[in-house]
């Protein structure tokens, strides 16, 4: 009995099993694609004559201001999409995959930066 090691309580919280789904990568690439969702969808919305392909040119113009203009309203509207993942991973407890859709988020914000500002 004297050489029995000694047990010592453990009063913190339980460690809980990490997901399989809380990966920042899974989070990055949901982030990407739900704004892409985004314009698809409004595209559907909002284009009343042309066809997909004027719409997408639309983001690659960068000669002209109106359709630079189009474009990064269509984008900033498209990242509203992400709200849905964001508070589904969050309310599941998994930071990861909201730290994954939030740098998504910020990498949308520079490319609309560059819409507005440096690209108009």
């Amino acid at each position: 009995m004297a050489n029995d090691p000694v047990q010592i309580p453990n009063y913190g919280r339980p460690k809980k099993g990490k997901s399989g789904t809380d990966v920042a990568a899974l989070g990055l690439l949901i982030g990407i694609a739900f704004p892409i969702l985004g314009i698809v969808v409004l595209y559907f919305l909002w284009s009343t004559s042309g066809t997909f392909g004027d719409y997408l040119h639309s983001f690659v113009s960068f000669n002209n201001a109106y359709e630079m203009n189009k474009a990064s309203k269509v984008l900033s509207l498209s990242m509203i999409a992400n709200l849905v993942p964001f508070y589904y991973f969050l309310n599941k407890k998994q930071y990861l995959a909201v730290r994954g859709i939030l740098i998504s988020m910020v990498l949308f914000f520079l490319l609309f930066v560059m819409y507005r500002f440096v690209w108009s």
